[in-house]
């Protein structure tokens, strides 16, 4: 086997980020356009009944527009995705639940002078859009490619692995614990 001179990797990091500024097309979109398809924000229903009052217009916006899971309008699974649509929306803006980026990163030292040593941290690209309620197995496999894709990074700058399968189980305990 050959043993890699030089840089060595002390420590993995699993992190996790909120996604300050996440794409929500997939479920709609917020609006003040009258639509018989929108969900009106005050009473969370159709507003295709004539007797409904029109919410006044204020600093919120009066209908939501949903996806709905990308079913047509004229299909009868369309109603209950777009409620659920409006729901999951809702929930986002109160702070149920956000967005989440994940990635790894490795903290690596080498000795450049005697007695000087350097350390150097490379990262994985992240995955960011993650639903933060999204199932635990979920999160794991994202872990799990964000630290096969740091792996391959540091590979090609000669990087010691040695240690990196000790460091690795480390790392996704530690980030487990936090969860």
């Amino acid at each position: 086997m050959l043993v890699k001179q030089g840089v060595k990797l002390t420590r993995i990091i699993i992190e996790k980020h909120i996604d300050d500024n996440p794409d929500t097309s997939w479920i709609g979109e917020y609006t003040d356009k009258w639509d018989d398809h929108n969900i009106c924000c005050c009473c969370g229903e159709y507003l295709m009944d004539i007797d409904h009052p029109v919410p006044e217009r204020g600093r919120n916006f009066r209908y939501f527009s949903p996806y709905g899971h990308g079913y047509k309008r004229d299909e009868e699974e369309y109603d209950r995705a777009a409620k659920h649509d409006f729901k999951r929306m809702e929930g986002l803006n109160r702070g149920d639940w956000c967005f989440i980026g994940i990635n790894a990163k490795a903290l690596t030292s080498y000795e450049l002078q005697q007695n000087t040593h350097f350390i150097e941290d490379f990262s994985s690209g992240g995955l960011w859009g993650i639903e933060s309620d999204s199932d635990e197995h979920y999160i794991i496999e994202v872990v799990e490619e964000q630290l096969d894709e740091l792996k391959d990074h540091i590979d090609r700058f000669n990087v010691d692995l040695l240690n990196w399968d000790e460091l690795r189980r480390e790392a996704i305990e530690k980030f487990q614990e936090q969860m």
